[in-house]
């Protein structure tokens, strides 16, 4: 008979990675197991169609195998009185707050009786900064959303980066990065961008920002030549699930040395780290200088996000959610 898993996630900002690593994981398990989306508070309208069950009088997660994407908030008073055979967390963000969200709920969980979490988390960082024990799974790509473009269309070389369109994704100092970049002729576009645009002023040759959602991401890595990534330096990426995005569409990548994704990515190989604004800057000149360069990191970019984070990846996670059926 078909096990019945229950993902439970906030589902209230939009374009949010845990919110769609549990909307892709219901999808992928749907065919080996009864699977249901389920939020404490009315999903956010970005989510709609995407099957996500309000969790109220009428109805909660009660039995089976219960999922929490996210270990970063607290579930309703229903997680006291389930009566789940397994309890899964899926840990998928850095910050101080996170952590005790997590400790809190670790302490619920033990005080309700309910059995002993089983933990993944999305990166070897996020497991090392929480110092506790489970599985290390970076989030599955999805090879064949996320596949290089056919043809390159002629076009100045583009620069571009999304995310989700908030402050804390972006680093202050990029403004000045991307205005050196249009100065010189390159194209920048920024998806989820326009939390930029008092800071960028009236100054806008060359740099376009678009809100998040206005294109979808597949669509806007086709758009673009080199994918450019870090963010506040309050905030750390335990991941960087766009990163890995922009790696299985063969887009050479530069990042910063720190979050997550700089576990997947070798200097020089396979994408560019840099530590420094000059660092980072010297990067994207050498790849809009270096078409034959820029392309062979964007093969071994894909290769990485298809093989070690495609198929091997979607493999790990999907035997820690169901350890005795194959999916």
């Amino acid at each position: 008979m078909p096990q019945r898993i229950h993902i439970v996630d906030r589902f209230d900002v939009p374009w949010s990675g845990s919110a769609k690593e549990a909307i892709g994981t219901a999808h992928r398990l749907a065919g080996a197991a009864h699977v249901q989306l389920w939020s404490d508070e009315p999903p956010h309208p970005s989510y709609d169609g995407a099957g996500i069950a309000h969790i109220g009088p009428d109805g909660a997660p009660k039995e089976g195998t219960l999922l929490i994407s996210g270990g970063y908030y607290q579930p309703g008073a229903w997680l006291e009185q389930g009566r789940f055979a397994r309890v899964l967390i899926r840990f998928n963000t850095t910050s101080n707050r996170a952590y005790v969200e997590a400790f809190t709920l670790l302490g619920r969980l033990r005080q309700a009786g309910l059995p002993a979490p089983e933990l993944s988390f999305i990166s070897a960082l996020l497991r090392k900064e929480m110092g506790l024990e489970g599985l290390v799974a970076p989030s599955p790509i999805d090879t064949e959303r996320f596949a290089p473009a056919a043809t390159r269309p002629p076009r100045p070389f583009t620069i571009g980066r999304h995310s989700r369109d908030v402050e804390f994704k972006h680093h202050p100092d990029d403004i000045a990065i991307y205005r050196t970049l249009a100065l010189a002729g390159h194209q920048v576009r920024i998806l989820g961008g326009t939390v930029l645009a008092p800071r960028l002023g009236r100054f806008r040759q060359g740099i376009e920002l678009l809100p998040a959602g206005a294109q979808a991401p597949e669509e806007f890595l086709r758009s673009i030549d080199c994918f450019y990534y870090r963010t506040h330096p309050l905030f750390t990426e335990a991941l960087g699930y766009v990163v890995i995005e922009a790696m299985a569409t063969g887009i050479p990548v530069v990042c910063e040395r720190r979050g997550g994704f700089a576990e997947v990515i070798a200097h020089g190989k396979n994408g560019l780290l840099f530590d420094t604004d000059e660092e980072g800057l010297a990067c994207l000149q050498r790849l809009a200088a270096d078409p034959a360069f820029s392309a062979e990191l964007g093969l071994a970019s894909c290769e990485t996000a298809r093989l070690d984070l495609g198929m091997s990846a979607l493999g790990r996670y999907q035997d820690w959610l169901l350890p005795s059926a194959a999916v």
